[in-house]
């Protein structure tokens, strides 16, 4: 999290906002809206590898969905030809 003040337009009630979005939105992306169910997702799920080609946009579904396939794959439960640890590109 950065402080990034209160008058921000990103910042939370307390001033702060996490990097990752900063680097998101300085990149000239839309900021991930709760009202539309988006999320700003890591994609290799390291939260502190915060570079831009490391991050993508996906509705709350899409996310719900990747991360219930990596608990299955966890689990031995994922089919897949190869049987890759599920991935971004492999979800859609």
């Amino acid at each position: 999290m950065v402080n990034v003040g209160l008058t921000h337009p990103h910042a939370d009630s307390k001033g702060f906002c996490p990097l990752h979005v900063l680097i998101w939105v300085a990149a000239g992306n839309e900021r991930a809206r709760k009202k539309n169910r988006q999320l700003l997702h890591h994609r290799n799920e390291n939260k502190k590898d915060n570079r831009l080609e490391n991050l993508v946009l996906l509705k709350h579904d899409e996310h719900t969905d990747y991360h219930n396939a990596i608990s299955r794959f966890r689990k031995q439960e994922w089919s897949s030809e190869d049987d890759t640890y599920p991935n971004l590109e492999n979800m859609k």
